[in-house]
């Protein structure tokens, strides 16, 4: 679903961009053994349980770099009338349409390479940030026509909250001209990691200066009996040194007829 429809936040997006990095570097490492996968989408990547990340559905997958490779014929397909754009299509535009790189959409498989791959992937980023690929039409003929000559609506339009680099990052990867997109599927996944660096960074020194400013006493505690952070509050009220309060159990502090309805 759309963003706008549901309370998907900053929150939901941190595991589901931590899988996206190790879908590209499952794409990074299937290039290394010159192998595109030509079909990437949300649908040919699934979660596990257990922080598991697989990536799906090699059927279109192709082996390039061989001395004296021919490379295949183009068929070509009769789209009109089919308006499911997410289903897998081949022939001369290879693919699924709502993803497709703009090389493929033309059917110019000679052009066909890792750097159709990274477009892909950054097909699965607008879905995370937007929950809807890039391109969408009432058929098949008309969301290929989009891919080759339209411009991607900027993610922030489908969702406001979007962070400007992570969208810059998105809409390069997007790029039309296959050399203005990454070099890389390593490093996409370098560039979302780093905003996500950034990001942690930013959160912790707002915290330090949340922690520090407040006139509030401000605790992190543990499920371990121990306060795990303090901020100055506490020894301004309480007369204790926040090294003493750290290192004994909180509630040691508290009066025995207290400690049942604390715990």
């Amino acid at each position: 679903q759309s963003r706008v429809h549901t309370q998907a936040g900053m929150l939901d997006l941190v595991p589901l961009l931590n899988a996206f990095v190790t879908v590209c570097n499952t794409v990074a490492y299937a290039h290394s053994r010159g192998v595109i996968h030509r079909d990437l989408k949300g649908e040919n990547v699934v979660l596990g349980d257990f922080g598991e990340v697989v990536v799906l559905d090699w059927g279109l997958a192709k082996l390039i770099g061989r001395k004296g490779e021919t490379g295949e014929a183009a068929v070509v397909v009769e789209f009109a009338g089919s308006n499911d754009v997410g289903l897998t299509v081949h022939g001369q535009a290879m693919g699924t349409p709502a993803y497709m790189a703009p090389e493929q959409a033309s059917g110019h498989l000679d052009l066909i390479n890792q750097q159709t791959d990274i477009y892909g992937l950054g097909a699965i980023l607008y879905e995370v940030l937007t929950g809807h690929p890039p391109f969408s039409g009432p058929d098949t003929l008309e969301v290929l026509r989009r891919v080759r000559e339209e411009q991607p609506s900027p993610p922030r339009e489908q969702w406001a909250d979007v962070p400007p680099a992570l969208e810059a990052i998105c809409i390069r990867a997007l790029a039309k001209n296959p050399t203005d997109r990454f070099a890389s599927a390593g490093e996409l996944a370098t560039a979302v990691l780093s905003w996500q660096e950034v990001e942690r960074r930013e959160a912790q020194e707002e915290r330090d200066r949340f922690f520090t400013l407040s006139l509030d006493m401000l605790a992190i505690a543990g499920f371990d009996g121990y306060f795990k952070r303090l901020n100055p509050a506490w020894e301004r009220t309480l007369g204790f040194a926040l090294h003493e309060l750290l290192a004994q159990p909180y509630l040691s502090f508290i009066h025995p007829d207290d400690r049942q309805r604390t715990e």
